[in-house]
């Protein structure tokens, strides 16, 4: 009993720890042809490396080149990364940062049908996507615990119909 009681004060002392330190952010911008937001959780793990743990929501229509059609696409997706600061261009009003990381996700196609508005069938299908994600970001100390965030993240996915996606955007950041 007496074990079981001192593994939860430990236990309560890091998730104590780890949620004063804890920041969010999210961003909201243009993408590929659309609007896209990210939402982004970091956990520091030392003072000029975060454990980043994001959200991604976009949603375009994919230009077909060799044909006149648009296919609406939505794509969702989860990334697991690392925040590394860029000591020189930071100090204690502004933090900036590269980004990078694994990205998987859902992607979405004609809102899952296969047959377009105009009677078109498509070849590829909706279905998982995954891949990589690489970025800035700069976050501006607006208030003690608020910060401006400007952001851009680049994703690659190699199975994905646009193979490239992006966002560049300005949010809000929360520092617990």
């Amino acid at each position: 009993m007496k074990n079981k009681f001192l593994l939860s004060l430990l236990f309560i002392g890091i998730a104590t720890q780890i949620y004063s330190q804890l920041s969010v952010n999210s961003v909201i911008g243009i993408s590929d042809n659309g609007l896209a937001n990210s939402t982004n959780f970091n956990i520091p793990v030392s003072s000029k490396l975060d454990l980043e743990f994001g959200l991604y929501y976009n949603s375009n229509d994919y230009d077909l080149e060799d044909q006149s059609l648009d296919i609406p696409i939505d794509v969702f997706t989860g990334q697991l990364g690392v925040v590394k600061t860029i000591k020189p261009l930071s100090s204690n009003l502004i933090k900036s940062a590269f980004l990078g990381g694994a990205s998987v996700g859902v992607e979405v196609l004609n809102d899952g049908r296969s047959e377009l508005s105009d009677g078109t069938l498509l070849k590829d299908e909706s279905g998982l996507i995954y891949g990589i994600y690489v970025g800035i970001q700069s976050a501006v100390k607006i208030a003690p615990k608020w910060d401006l965030v400007a952001r851009y993240n680049s994703f690659y996915h190699s199975n994905s119909i646009t193979d490239h996606k992006f966002i560049l955007g300005l949010g809000l950041g929360y520092n617990f």
